[in-house]
Protein backbone atom coordinates (compact mmCIF):
# COMPACT_ATOMS: atom_id res chain seq x y z
CA UNK A 1 0.00 0.00 0.00
CA UNK A 2 1.30 3.45 -0.87
CA UNK A 3 0.93 5.72 2.17
CA UNK A 4 2.20 8.89 0.50
CA UNK A 5 0.03 11.88 1.44
CA UNK A 6 -0.60 14.90 -0.82
CA UNK A 7 1.69 17.01 1.38
CA UNK A 8 4.56 14.62 0.58
CA UNK A 9 4.27 14.95 -3.18
CA UNK A 10 7.33 16.31 -5.02
CA UNK A 11 6.78 19.85 -6.28
CA UNK A 12 6.93 18.84 -9.95
CA UNK A 13 3.56 17.08 -9.52
CA UNK A 14 2.06 20.45 -8.63
CA UNK A 15 3.36 22.82 -11.33
CA UNK A 16 0.53 24.96 -12.78
CA UNK A 17 2.22 25.24 -16.21
CA UNK A 18 1.44 28.91 -16.95
CA UNK A 19 3.25 28.62 -20.30
CA UNK A 20 0.38 26.33 -21.36
CA UNK A 21 -2.62 27.78 -19.53
CA UNK A 22 -1.95 31.26 -20.93
CA UNK A 23 -2.63 29.85 -24.40
CA UNK A 24 -6.12 28.58 -23.60
CA UNK A 25 -9.28 30.69 -23.90
CA UNK A 26 -10.82 28.45 -21.25
CA UNK A 27 -14.16 30.09 -20.55
CA UNK A 28 -17.01 27.63 -21.05
CA UNK A 29 -14.79 24.75 -22.24
CA UNK A 30 -15.02 21.14 -21.09
CA UNK A 31 -11.40 20.02 -20.74
CA UNK A 32 -9.78 16.62 -20.28
CA UNK A 33 -6.38 16.97 -18.60
CA UNK A 34 -4.52 13.80 -19.54
CA UNK A 35 -1.73 13.19 -17.05
CA UNK A 36 -3.18 15.63 -14.55
CA UNK A 37 -0.78 14.81 -11.66
CA UNK A 38 -2.04 16.83 -8.65
CA UNK A 39 -4.36 18.97 -10.80
CA UNK A 40 -2.55 22.31 -10.54
CA UNK A 41 -2.85 23.11 -14.24
CA UNK A 42 -6.49 22.06 -14.38
CA UNK A 43 -7.26 24.19 -11.34
CA UNK A 44 -5.74 27.19 -13.15
CA UNK A 45 -7.99 26.50 -16.15
CA UNK A 46 -11.04 26.36 -13.90
CA UNK A 47 -10.00 29.74 -12.47
CA UNK A 48 -9.96 31.02 -16.06
CA UNK A 49 -13.59 30.01 -16.50
CA UNK A 50 -13.51 26.44 -17.82
CA UNK A 51 -16.90 24.79 -17.36
CA UNK A 52 -15.36 21.42 -16.44
CA UNK A 53 -11.88 19.97 -16.06
CA UNK A 54 -11.55 16.19 -15.72
CA UNK A 55 -8.18 14.67 -14.88
CA UNK A 56 -6.65 11.31 -15.82
CA UNK A 57 -3.55 9.87 -14.16
CA UNK A 58 -2.14 6.60 -12.87
CA UNK A 59 -0.44 7.90 -9.70
CA UNK A 60 -2.98 7.66 -6.90
CA UNK A 61 -1.23 9.94 -4.34
CA UNK A 62 -1.33 12.82 -6.85
CA UNK A 63 -4.90 11.98 -7.84
CA UNK A 64 -5.98 12.30 -4.21
CA UNK A 65 -5.12 15.99 -4.39
CA UNK A 66 -6.38 16.41 -7.97
CA UNK A 67 -9.85 15.25 -6.87
CA UNK A 68 -10.03 18.22 -4.50
CA UNK A 69 -9.14 20.67 -7.28
CA UNK A 70 -10.81 19.39 -10.45
CA UNK A 71 -14.36 18.56 -11.49
CA UNK A 72 -13.37 14.88 -11.39
CA UNK A 73 -10.20 12.79 -11.59
CA UNK A 74 -9.89 9.12 -12.60
CA UNK A 75 -7.12 6.58 -12.14
CA UNK A 76 -6.39 4.96 -15.53
CA UNK A 77 -3.58 3.21 -17.36
CA UNK A 78 -3.47 5.01 -20.69
CA UNK A 79 -1.48 2.21 -22.30
CA UNK A 80 -4.51 -0.03 -21.75
CA UNK A 81 -6.74 2.32 -23.83
CA UNK A 82 -9.30 2.76 -21.03
CA UNK A 83 -13.00 3.49 -21.40
CA UNK A 84 -14.12 6.84 -19.99
CA UNK A 85 -17.47 7.47 -18.25
CA UNK A 86 -18.43 10.30 -20.61
CA UNK A 87 -20.46 10.48 -23.83
CA UNK A 88 -18.68 10.59 -27.17
CA UNK A 89 -17.55 14.10 -28.15
CA UNK A 90 -17.88 15.40 -24.59
CA UNK A 91 -14.66 17.43 -24.36
CA UNK A 92 -13.72 20.61 -26.23
CA UNK A 93 -10.02 20.42 -25.35
CA UNK A 94 -7.61 17.69 -24.26
CA UNK A 95 -4.27 18.62 -22.73
CA UNK A 96 -1.15 16.45 -22.71
CA UNK A 97 1.52 18.27 -20.70
CA UNK A 98 4.65 16.11 -20.96
CA UNK A 99 2.63 12.89 -21.09
CA UNK A 100 2.92 11.25 -24.50
CA UNK A 101 6.64 10.50 -24.16
CA UNK A 102 5.79 8.18 -21.25
CA UNK A 103 3.47 5.96 -23.32
CA UNK A 104 4.17 2.77 -25.23
CA UNK A 105 2.16 3.87 -28.28
CA UNK A 106 1.22 7.57 -28.01
CA UNK A 107 -0.45 7.70 -31.43
CA UNK A 108 -2.75 4.83 -30.45
CA UNK A 109 -3.70 6.61 -27.22
CA UNK A 110 -4.53 9.80 -29.14
CA UNK A 111 -6.67 7.86 -31.61
CA UNK A 112 -8.48 6.14 -28.75
CA UNK A 113 -9.17 9.32 -26.75
CA UNK A 114 -10.33 11.20 -29.86
CA UNK A 115 -13.64 9.39 -29.42
CA UNK A 116 -14.39 11.74 -26.50
CA UNK A 117 -13.21 14.89 -28.31
CA UNK A 118 -15.83 17.09 -29.94
CA UNK A 119 -15.81 17.29 -33.74
CA UNK A 120 -14.00 20.64 -33.76
CA UNK A 121 -12.14 20.06 -30.49
CA UNK A 122 -8.43 20.65 -29.98
CA UNK A 123 -5.44 18.98 -28.39
CA UNK A 124 -2.83 21.02 -26.52
CA UNK A 125 0.42 19.18 -25.97
CA UNK A 126 3.97 19.75 -24.88
CA UNK A 127 6.76 17.31 -25.68
CA UNK A 128 10.47 17.34 -24.78
CA UNK A 129 12.80 17.86 -27.73
CA UNK A 130 15.46 15.18 -28.11
CA UNK A 131 17.29 17.43 -30.60
CA UNK A 132 18.19 19.89 -27.82
CA UNK A 133 21.90 20.72 -27.81
CA UNK A 134 22.31 19.39 -24.25
CA UNK A 135 21.46 15.93 -25.65
CA UNK A 136 22.80 15.78 -29.20
CA UNK A 137 26.16 17.48 -28.68
CA UNK A 138 27.32 15.35 -25.70
CA UNK A 139 26.17 12.30 -27.70
CA UNK A 140 28.10 13.42 -30.78
CA UNK A 141 31.28 14.56 -29.03
CA UNK A 142 31.56 12.25 -26.02
CA UNK A 143 29.19 9.39 -26.78
CA UNK A 144 27.26 10.42 -23.67
CA UNK A 145 23.60 9.52 -23.17
CA UNK A 146 22.79 9.69 -19.47
CA UNK A 147 19.30 9.19 -18.12
CA UNK A 148 18.13 11.35 -15.22
CA UNK A 149 15.24 11.57 -12.78
CA UNK A 150 13.63 14.35 -14.82
CA UNK A 151 14.21 16.49 -17.91
CA UNK A 152 14.60 15.54 -21.56
CA UNK A 153 16.30 12.23 -20.69
CA UNK A 154 13.93 11.35 -17.88
CA UNK A 155 14.48 7.65 -17.21
CA UNK A 156 10.71 7.03 -17.45
CA UNK A 157 10.49 8.28 -21.06
CA UNK A 158 9.65 5.53 -23.52
CA UNK A 159 9.45 7.66 -26.66
CA UNK A 160 11.60 10.55 -27.90
CA UNK A 161 10.51 13.31 -30.26
CA UNK A 162 11.95 15.90 -32.60
CA UNK A 163 9.74 18.49 -34.25
CA UNK A 164 9.30 16.24 -37.29
CA UNK A 165 8.67 13.22 -35.09
CA UNK A 166 5.98 15.04 -33.16
CA UNK A 167 4.16 16.04 -36.36
CA UNK A 168 4.47 12.49 -37.72
CA UNK A 169 2.99 11.06 -34.52
CA UNK A 170 0.05 13.49 -34.75
CA UNK A 171 -0.48 12.51 -38.39
CA UNK A 172 -0.55 8.82 -37.47
CA UNK A 173 -3.22 9.60 -34.88
CA UNK A 174 -5.37 11.53 -37.39
CA UNK A 175 -4.42 15.02 -36.21
CA UNK A 176 -2.45 17.96 -37.53
CA UNK A 177 -0.82 20.97 -35.92
CA UNK A 178 -2.82 24.22 -35.66
CA UNK A 179 -0.94 27.52 -35.82
CA UNK A 180 2.72 27.97 -35.03
CA UNK A 181 4.67 25.54 -32.87
CA UNK A 182 6.01 27.25 -29.77
CA UNK A 183 9.31 26.41 -28.14
CA UNK A 184 10.15 26.57 -24.45
CA UNK A 185 13.72 27.68 -24.99
CA UNK A 186 17.13 27.97 -23.39
CA UNK A 187 19.98 30.28 -24.35
CA UNK A 188 22.01 29.16 -27.39
CA UNK A 189 25.66 28.36 -26.55
CA UNK A 190 28.30 29.78 -28.87
CA UNK A 191 29.54 26.32 -29.88
CA UNK A 192 26.18 25.51 -31.49
CA UNK A 193 27.33 27.54 -34.53
CA UNK A 194 30.18 25.08 -35.10
CA UNK A 195 27.75 22.18 -34.89
CA UNK A 196 25.51 23.96 -37.39
CA UNK A 197 28.43 24.19 -39.81
CA UNK A 198 28.80 20.42 -39.56
CA UNK A 199 25.08 19.96 -40.19
CA UNK A 200 25.39 22.10 -43.32
CA UNK A 201 28.47 20.23 -44.52
CA UNK A 202 26.52 16.97 -44.26
CA UNK A 203 23.66 18.35 -46.35
CA UNK A 204 21.36 19.41 -43.53
CA UNK A 205 19.57 22.67 -42.82
CA UNK A 206 21.89 24.63 -40.51
CA UNK A 207 19.34 27.37 -39.83
CA UNK A 208 16.69 24.83 -38.82
CA UNK A 209 19.20 23.10 -36.54
CA UNK A 210 20.02 26.36 -34.78
CA UNK A 211 16.32 27.17 -34.48
CA UNK A 212 15.46 23.82 -32.90
CA UNK A 213 18.51 22.87 -30.83
CA UNK A 214 17.73 25.32 -28.01
CA UNK A 215 14.09 24.20 -27.69
CA UNK A 216 13.55 22.17 -24.53
CA UNK A 217 9.87 21.51 -25.20
CA UNK A 218 7.66 21.86 -28.24
CA UNK A 219 4.19 23.25 -27.52
CA UNK A 220 1.39 23.07 -30.06
CA UNK A 221 -2.34 22.86 -30.57
CA UNK A 222 -3.64 20.12 -32.85
CA UNK A 223 -6.98 19.37 -34.48
CA UNK A 224 -8.41 16.56 -36.56
CA UNK A 225 -7.04 16.59 -40.07
CA UNK A 226 -8.92 19.10 -42.18
CA UNK A 227 -10.77 20.65 -39.24
CA UNK A 228 -11.00 24.42 -39.10
CA UNK A 229 -9.63 26.23 -36.04
CA UNK A 230 -12.24 27.15 -33.45
CA UNK A 231 -12.93 30.88 -33.38
CA UNK A 232 -11.31 32.46 -30.34
CA UNK A 233 -8.61 29.80 -29.83
CA UNK A 234 -5.12 31.15 -29.45
CA UNK A 235 -2.46 29.20 -31.28
CA UNK A 236 0.86 29.30 -29.42
CA UNK A 237 3.27 31.89 -30.72
CA UNK A 238 7.00 31.36 -31.02
CA UNK A 239 8.31 33.50 -28.20
CA UNK A 240 10.97 33.06 -25.56
CA UNK A 241 9.34 32.56 -22.14
CA UNK A 242 11.08 32.97 -18.79
CA UNK A 243 13.29 29.97 -19.52
CA UNK A 244 15.01 31.96 -22.30
CA UNK A 245 15.59 35.45 -20.86
CA UNK A 246 18.72 36.12 -22.90
CA UNK A 247 16.97 36.47 -26.23
CA UNK A 248 13.24 37.11 -25.77
CA UNK A 249 10.94 37.93 -28.63
CA UNK A 250 10.32 41.66 -28.99
CA UNK A 251 7.79 42.76 -26.39
CA UNK A 252 7.53 39.28 -24.82
CA UNK A 253 6.69 39.04 -21.13
CA UNK A 254 8.82 36.32 -19.50
CA UNK A 255 6.29 36.11 -16.66
CA UNK A 256 3.29 35.68 -18.99
CA UNK A 257 0.59 33.58 -17.37
CA UNK A 258 1.98 34.12 -13.87
CA UNK A 259 0.04 35.42 -10.87
CA UNK A 260 -0.10 39.12 -10.08
CA UNK A 261 2.62 39.11 -7.41
CA UNK A 262 5.99 37.95 -8.78
CA UNK A 263 8.87 37.14 -6.42
CA UNK A 264 12.21 36.11 -7.95
CA UNK A 265 14.70 34.02 -5.96
CA UNK A 266 18.19 34.30 -7.48
CA UNK A 267 20.57 31.88 -5.74
CA UNK A 268 24.26 31.47 -6.48
CA UNK A 269 24.05 27.67 -6.60
CA UNK A 270 27.78 27.19 -7.09
CA UNK A 271 28.74 29.17 -4.01
CA UNK A 272 29.17 27.21 -0.74
CA UNK A 273 28.21 30.37 1.18
CA UNK A 274 24.86 30.63 -0.58
CA UNK A 275 22.02 29.42 1.66
CA UNK A 276 19.26 29.15 -0.92
CA UNK A 277 18.41 25.51 -0.08
CA UNK A 278 17.57 26.52 3.50
CA UNK A 279 15.78 29.70 2.45
CA UNK A 280 13.55 28.21 -0.27
CA UNK A 281 11.09 26.22 1.90
CA UNK A 282 10.81 29.06 4.42
CA UNK A 283 10.24 31.61 1.68
CA UNK A 284 7.62 29.44 -0.04
CA UNK A 285 5.79 28.91 3.24
CA UNK A 286 5.90 32.64 4.02
CA UNK A 287 4.43 33.53 0.62
CA UNK A 288 1.85 30.72 0.50
CA UNK A 289 -1.73 31.88 0.79
CA UNK A 290 -0.92 35.53 1.46
CA UNK A 291 -1.45 36.77 -2.09
CA UNK A 292 -1.76 35.55 -5.67
CA UNK A 293 1.97 34.81 -5.87
CA UNK A 294 4.29 33.26 -8.43
CA UNK A 295 7.69 32.35 -6.99
CA UNK A 296 10.30 32.34 -9.75
CA UNK A 297 13.49 30.38 -9.16
CA UNK A 298 16.44 31.15 -11.47
CA UNK A 299 18.64 28.05 -11.60
CA UNK A 300 21.34 26.60 -13.87
CA UNK A 301 19.90 24.69 -16.82
CA UNK A 302 20.71 21.26 -15.38
CA UNK A 303 18.64 22.08 -12.29
CA UNK A 304 15.72 23.33 -14.39
CA UNK A 305 15.70 20.04 -16.31
CA UNK A 306 16.28 18.00 -13.15
CA UNK A 307 14.93 19.93 -10.14
CA UNK A 308 17.20 19.53 -7.11
CA UNK A 309 16.05 18.03 -3.84
CA UNK A 310 15.09 21.34 -2.15
CA UNK A 311 12.65 22.03 -5.02
CA UNK A 312 11.22 18.51 -5.12
CA UNK A 313 10.74 18.55 -1.35
CA UNK A 314 8.39 21.55 -1.38
CA UNK A 315 4.97 20.40 -0.10
CA UNK A 316 2.16 20.28 -2.64
CA UNK A 317 -0.21 22.09 -0.27
CA UNK A 318 1.53 25.44 -0.76
CA UNK A 319 -0.79 28.03 -2.29
CA UNK A 320 1.56 29.60 -4.84
CA UNK A 321 2.83 29.01 -8.35
CA UNK A 322 6.41 27.84 -8.83
CA UNK A 323 8.22 28.95 -11.99
CA UNK A 324 11.60 27.32 -12.71
CA UNK A 325 13.67 29.28 -15.22
CA UNK A 326 17.21 29.07 -16.57
CA UNK A 327 19.53 31.48 -14.80
CA UNK A 328 20.57 34.23 -17.26
CA UNK A 329 24.20 34.35 -18.33
CA UNK A 330 24.30 38.11 -18.92
CA UNK A 331 23.01 41.31 -17.34
CA UNK A 332 20.77 41.78 -20.37
CA UNK A 333 19.15 38.46 -19.54
CA UNK A 334 18.73 39.45 -15.90
CA UNK A 335 17.12 42.71 -16.99
CA UNK A 336 14.54 40.76 -18.99
CA UNK A 337 13.77 38.50 -16.05
CA UNK A 338 13.68 41.30 -13.47
CA UNK A 339 11.37 43.45 -15.59
CA UNK A 340 8.30 41.54 -14.44
CA UNK A 341 9.39 40.89 -10.86
CA UNK A 342 8.17 42.91 -7.90
CA UNK A 343 10.65 41.53 -5.36
CA UNK A 344 14.14 40.07 -5.81
CA UNK A 345 15.29 37.71 -3.06
CA UNK A 346 19.05 37.30 -2.72
CA UNK A 347 20.55 34.44 -0.70
CA UNK A 348 24.16 35.33 -1.31
CA UNK A 349 26.42 38.08 -2.55
CA UNK A 350 25.19 39.09 -6.04
CA UNK A 351 26.18 42.80 -6.19
CA UNK A 352 25.83 43.18 -9.96
CA UNK A 353 22.29 41.80 -9.93
CA UNK A 354 21.39 43.84 -6.85
CA UNK A 355 22.66 47.02 -8.54
CA UNK A 356 20.63 46.25 -11.67
CA UNK A 357 17.49 45.55 -9.63
CA UNK A 358 17.93 48.81 -7.73
CA UNK A 359 18.23 50.79 -10.95
CA UNK A 360 15.08 49.09 -12.27
CA UNK A 361 13.11 49.86 -9.12
CA UNK A 362 12.75 46.21 -8.06
CA UNK A 363 12.53 45.75 -4.28
CA UNK A 364 15.46 43.73 -2.90
CA UNK A 365 15.00 41.35 0.00
CA UNK A 366 18.20 40.18 1.70
CA UNK A 367 17.38 36.69 2.96
CA UNK A 368 20.51 36.58 5.11
CA UNK A 369 19.17 39.55 7.07
CA UNK A 370 15.78 37.94 7.68
CA UNK A 371 15.74 35.57 10.67
CA UNK A 372 12.47 34.06 9.43
CA UNK A 373 14.18 32.93 6.23
CA UNK A 374 17.79 32.26 7.18
CA UNK A 375 18.44 30.08 10.24
CA UNK A 376 21.80 31.71 10.98
CA UNK A 377 21.56 35.34 9.78
CA UNK A 378 24.59 37.45 9.07
CA UNK A 379 24.89 41.23 9.27
CA UNK A 380 22.35 42.72 6.82
CA UNK A 381 23.64 44.19 3.59
CA UNK A 382 20.34 45.91 2.80
CA UNK A 383 17.10 46.68 4.55
CA UNK A 384 14.72 43.71 4.34
CA UNK A 385 11.66 44.31 2.20
CA UNK A 386 8.12 43.35 3.07
CA UNK A 387 6.49 40.60 1.03
CA UNK A 388 2.95 40.89 -0.37
CA UNK A 389 0.42 40.80 2.45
Amino acid sequence: MNDTSPAQLPAYYCLPRPELTQLVAARGLRILEVGCAAGAMGAALLEKGAAEVVGLDIFEPALALARTRLSAAHRVDLNGLPELPYPDGHFDLMTFADVLEHLVNPAAVLRHLSRWLSRDGKLLLSLPNIRHESVVLPLLVEGQWEYADSGILDRTHLRFFTRKGMLRMLDEAGFEGVGKIAGSQTATPVYVQKAAELVKALGGDAAKFIEECNVVQFITFAARKGAEARDGDRAPQVAAPASAPVAPAPGADPWAGSRAQRVLLAPDVGSPEDRWAAVLPRLAEQLSGKAAVTLGLALPLEHVQKPPQPVQALPSTLDLDLLLTEQPSSLAGWETLLRGAGVLVLTGARPEIADLATRMGVVIHDAAADPKLCPAPVAPSAEAARFPA
